[in-house]
Formats: C-alpha cells, structure tokens, sequence
C-alpha cells in the first residue's frame, strides 16, 4: 500500500521520516520491520525532503547516481562494468524523462525536477521493498509528475509499501490508500482513502 502521511511545515513528518531511516537518532522507542527488530539497517529506499543536501552525489555524473544503490547489479567480481552502468542508468534515464543527453553529466548540471527524478530512478534501481519518499514531486511540472505517479503504482503492484509525504492534499488524496495525520510530533489521526475530504484533512493538521 501506499501510507501518506499528513501535516503542515514543523508537524515533525519529515524527522519521523529521518528516524525511520535511521538518519536521526531515536531519543527513545524501537523501530522494528515486520515485527522484527533489524539486526542491520534494512534495504529501505529513501529521498529526503532537501535533495540537495541530503540526496544527490554533486561531484559524481548522472549514472553513478542512479546506480549507486545496487552496485551488484552491475558488477562482476566485485568490479563495476562501465557498460553495464551505461545501459542501466538510460534505461532509467529513458524511463523518467530525465533531459539530459547521456548519463555522463554531473548531476549538479541537472535543473531541480530533473535532480528529483534522478533520485526516484535511483530508489527504483535499488531494488528495496520498502520505500520511504519525503515529497516525491516538489519541483516538477504536472507531466513529470504523472511519470513518477505510475511509478509509484507499479512498485505498488509488485508487492512494495510506501510511505509517502507530501504537502499536496489532494496528491495524497489521490495515491494513498491510507493517510495518518501528524501535528506537533505525535500522529492524531487515520484514514483511508475515502474517509475524509482535503478540507478535513487541511482542518485536523492545523487545529
């Protein structure tokens, strides 16, 4: 399923996030994954909500930056394959609509849609079954963002669970088949999908 998770600017919806992945430190509490407390850090696909600081390799081209997540993919020997990051990351590349004309591009070349998509790609290659997504489509127009609505669905088909950020109420309104509602750090509600109205939601966060 898709999990959306509501709130206004300082709800504490993207520190949830941030501890989830382990990028926070706890201050109390236990994380655990299917009903398991991870020995290791899981396999979770993650982009952050500051993709700037926080998402992308600046100094690295387009390619290494999708790839890097599943390195075995295109190694053999423990030895990365050139040929394979290149058919792996335009198949990507292709896929997303990401404008740029080959995956050697730093990808501080990139405008702030195409860095986003860039990101996606990369969580889709890294083959994770959980996928934790602070505000997939902020600064991306209306058909890049149908693009990465489809994907979304289809890691949804293939057996994946998102946990899902946005400020657009009526994009998670729109993708998720359920929705908790974060105010001041702690969660105050849920809903599925057909439970509540934009107006409701938009009513319980800021109350």
């Amino acid at each position: 399923e898709i999990l959306g998770i509501a709130g206004l600017v300082g709800s504490g919806r993207s520190s949830l996030l941030r501890a989830i992945v382990g990028m926070d430190k706890l201050k109390y509490g236990e994380i655990e994954f299917f009903n398991e407390k991870p020995g290791q850090k899981p396999a979770i696909g993650f982009l952050p909500e500051n993709r700037d600081t926080d998402g992308i390799f600046f100094n690295l081209p387009i390619s290494q930056n999708i790839t890097i997540r599943n390195l075995p993919k295109i190694s053999r020997f423990r030895l990365i394959r050139g040929n394979m990051e290149h058919l792996e990351s335009m198949d990507i590349i292709d896929r997303f609509g990401i404008d740029t004309p080959d995956g050697s591009t730093r990808i501080s070349h990139l405008s702030g849609g195409n860095k986003q998509k860039t990101i996606v790609g990369r969580n889709v290659f890294s083959n994770s079954s959980i996928f934790v997504f602070d505000e997939p489509t902020k600064g991306i127009d209306i058909a890049g963002k149908v693009e990465i609505y489809n994907i979304l669905n289809e890691l949804i088909r293939k057996g994946a669970g998102i946990l899902f950020v946005s400020s657009d109420f009526s994009e998670l309104s729109g993708m998720c088949d359920r929705l908790l509602v974060i105010k001041k750090g702690s969660l105050v509600g849920e809903f599925s999908y057909s439970e509540t109205t934009q107006e409701q939601l938009f009513s319980l966060c800021g109350q």
